[in-house]
Formats: structure tokens, sequence, C-alpha cells
């Protein structure tokens, strides 16, 4: 995997995974702290393709959480887990959602939002990031504005089948 701590990015580039993502939106959650939603459509070497919207959390420059609401092409969430420390790379595995739908991918991921966002900032290796503290009451607006952002561009861009 691609590495996804954003402070090597001026030096090392970003990684293939993060480049011609459809309109970019990002959500602030506190200082230093947002949620960005985007548009996927690419295929990798071997023909998989990844179709759906996404979001990341990235926190002082790791992302810490990000999901791909894929549907029925296997909609998965990547969370940066403290293990194993020296790896640079943040977001490890793929966990599969179990809903099957868009929608219901969305609403996966404003649970895990929601529910254990504070778990996996507080277990992360870097200091700055276990120190981040996200107010609720604004995750929420934000995890709202996601969902509406997400669900308009699976409307907008798979009836298009558009391609980037």
């Amino acid at each position: 995997m691609a590495n996804n701590d954003r402070r090597f990015w001026p030096f090392m580039g970003v990684p293939e995974t993060m480049k011609g993502l459809l309109d970019p939106v990002g959500y602030d959650l506190a200082d230093g702290c947002l949620l960005e939603a985007f548009w996927v459509d690419r295929t990798d070497s071997i023909g998989n393709r990844d179709l759906g919207p996404s979001a990341v959390v990235v926190v002082h420059g790791s992302e810490i959480l990000k999901f791909d609401c894929y549907g029925e092409l296997g909609g998965h969430y990547h969370v940066s887990t403290p293990y194993p420390r020296l790896s640079r790379n943040g977001l490890h595995g793929r966990i599969q959602m179990p809903e099957k739908t868009v929608g219901d991918q969305i609403d996966r991921a404003i649970f895990e939002l929601e529910n254990n966002l504070t778990y996996y900032l507080q277990t992360h290796p870097r200091a700055k990031v276990c120190n981040a503290r996200i107010d609720p009451a604004r995750l929420a607006t934000v995890c709202g504005q996601m969902k509406a952002k997400m669900l308009a561009d699976e409307k907008t861009y798979r009836k298009r089948g558009r391609r980037h």
C-alpha cells in the first residue's frame, strides 16, 4: 500500500491511489483535523475497478480512517492501527462492510466515525494524533454534509458511468 502519511507527500509524491480523484471536498473537524469526501473511478493494473464515493479522516497529516463505499463492488474501510509501529504506511488492510448498498455503507461509515474515531485517535502511535480532540456535535454536522455529498456523487457519477 502506498504511503498514506501526508507529511511525506512533499518529498515522496502523492501516491497513485490518491491521484485523479473527482470533486474532493474537505470538511474541517478541528485544528489540523479534516474529513475529505470524493468520487473514485479507477482500474488497477490487473483490471480490478474501484468505483464509488470515498471519505478519509486526516489528523495532523496522518490518514486515520478511509471508507470506500463501492456498493456491490465491495465496500470496505481501512484503519490506521497502532501495529506494526514501524510501518510508515498508516492504513492497513481492508475491513469488508457487510452492507451491500452505497447508502448503507455510508451509514456504516458514519456509525464508525461517531462511535470509534476517538478510539482510533487515542491508539495512534503519534502523540499529536493521540491528543487530537474532535467535538461530537461538529463531527455529527460534518457526517451529515459528507453523506449528502457522497449520495449526490453516487447519483451523478454512477448514472453517467464517468471515468477519470
